[in-house]
């Protein structure tokens, strides 16, 4: 690979070490996002939840089924099912393959959760009420394999008294049982197989450094259509 070195920003800040940088084009186009997710921060952002949901992939929608019964299992086949039509199957599996690979779909489908998210956690029952919102953030990545999205959120500390499901406490395991419930109930898109995942954020600024790190020009991780952010108060 050839070597090629970068002008740092004149506000340079440390970079997530998984980061992988190509040319100077794309460190600036990181660390441009970098610095309005950590001003976000520093102008009242707090993030409590750090929050990992995948989506249901069409496989889900299958398990290996014996079609024939031969002795000690001989030359067994196996099938999705007898019930199920494979030409009219193998369509329907690439159709949500594909969907599960289109970052623009991958942005619709986030749409939908988000406002079931505004509704079941704060207590907003006018989606279009944006002003209401919490500031929230999603960022999308493919991970190492770059096979399927799966997305991150940034959440902060929810009213207990506003939840649509009686949340007792503000704890993550609490919040992380509801989500893998109630909320997976709620939309389809959701995987029924892997789990949601809600972890404590210790340090904001090493939180956005991590969900930031696969942003370069090529591809941008940041929702930048259904995260709410703040603006500066002047």
């Amino acid at each position: 690979m050839k070597s090629f070195k970068i002008k740092l920003h004149n506000k340079h800040i440390p970079l997530n070490s998984n980061l992988i940088l190509n040319s100077q084009e794309e460190y600036d186009f990181h660390i441009e996002t970098l610095l309005f997710l950590n001003h976000q921060i520093d102008i009242g952002f707090k993030p409590d939840y750090f929050i990992t949901f995948h989506y249901r992939h069409p496989s889900e929608r299958y398990s290996a089924q014996k079609q024939t019964n031969n002795e000690l299992g001989f030359k067994d086949r196996y099938g999705i099912g007898k019930d199920k039509s494979l030409w009219k199957e193998i369509p329907k599996y690439n159709y949500y393959d594909k969907r599960r690979n289109d970052y623009d779909l991958i942005v619709e489908d986030t749409y939908e959760i988000r406002n079931v998210l505004a509704k079941e956690l704060y207590g907003i029952k006018r989606i279009n009420h944006l002003d209401k919102f919490p500031p929230m953030f999603f960022f999308h990545e493919l991970g190492k394999a770059k096979l399927q999205y799966h997305t991150h959120l940034l959440l902060p500390k929810i009213n207990i008294r506003n939840n649509q499901f009686n949340l007792q406490t503000n704890s993550f395991e609490e919040l992380e049982y509801e989500f893998d419930t109630t909320i997976r109930a709620k939309r389809k898109c959701f995987s029924a197989w892997k789990q949601i995942h809600i972890r404590e954020v210790d340090n904001p600024y090493v939180a956005v450094s991590y969900v930031n790190k696969e942003t370069t020009r090529q591809h941008m991780s940041l929702d930048y259509q259904n995260s709410i952010f703040l603006t500066d108060q002047k």
